[in-house]
């Protein structure tokens, strides 16, 4: 950690639980964070503007919000996505475990921000800071083995300090934070479509944000009917059959009797 003081840490922040742990650890451990960087994906609960006001309250520093050079929306359903000259299709589609391609723009637009800041004297390598947790053992070490870019580095800090995902929930609210109640529905507060989470995090979002759902809806339709897949088979109008099944014969059942 001694070396962390003399370092040019540049933590990455999603604006989620982890990343705001390491936020406001790294504050009160009096480690002076060169810069902060936030990707905003567009596709962020609006909740999020409201967390960021207050951690950088906290913090008492800006945090420095990059935007994608094309809109995600325009990524999923128009940007020429081309395999060889005989197949090329229009849209990306809805990121998948094989192809986050959010998560290659997120990375890509990091590290090219950071890399400018590199010829502007900060002192070298340049140091990002990732909020992976403790209790994520293959997330890190799968991103242990990626080259850094050239004058940069990586650092786990949440590793080395062994801070669970549990723990860094925990301590955030203890600072008041809550995210407008997002994990209280939520195991993870990333992007409101993120297809990552699964059927669960799906229904939770049809049964909590009615409006979101119809938004996904909207975005399947722009898609080719082949490239709908949304979790696993299924894609966002299956989902939305399935759901208000289950909703319409839930309201049927008897209520249950008291024992």
């Amino acid at each position: 950690m001694k070396a962390w003081r003399r370092a040019t840490m540049i933590p990455s922040f999603s604006g989620g639980k982890d990343s705001t742990y390491l936020v406001l650890r790294l504050h009160e451990l009096g480690i002076k964070m060169t810069d902060i960087v936030y990707f905003d994906t567009g596709w962020e609960f609006p909740h999020m503007e409201a967390h960021i006001a207050q951690v950088e309250d906290i913090i008492k520093q800006k945090i420095t919000r990059l935007v994608p050079r094309e809109s995600f929306d325009f990524i999923l359903a128009r940007k020429a996505r081309t395999r060889n000259i005989q197949n090329t299709r229009q849209g990306y589609g809805w990121p998948s475990a094989m192809r986050r391609w959010c998560t290659g723009e997120k990375t890509r637009a990091i590290n090219a921000y950071v890399n400018s800041l590199t010829w502007q004297g900060i002192s070298l390598p340049a140091v990002q800071c990732l909020g992976y947790a403790s209790d994520e053992p293959d997330r890190v070490e799968k991103h242990r083995a990626k080259k850094a870019p050239r004058f940069q580095c990586y650092a786990y800090p949440m590793v080395e300090w062994g801070i669970s995902e549990e723990h860094a929930l925990a301590y955030c609210r203890e600072r008041g934070l809550t995210w407008g109640g997002l994990y209280g529905i939520f195991d993870r507060v990333s992007c409101w479509c993120c297809p990552l989470g699964g059927i669960a995090q799906a229904e939770k979002l049809y049964h909590h944000f009615p409006a979101f759902w119809q938004r996904m809806l909207e975005m399947e339709s722009w898609l080719p009917e082949p490239y709908r897949q949304y979790a696993g088979k299924h894609s966002v109008s299956d989902l939305d059959k399935r759901f208000s099944g289950e909703a319409a014969r839930r309201s049927h059942q008897p209520p249950q009797q008291a024992a």
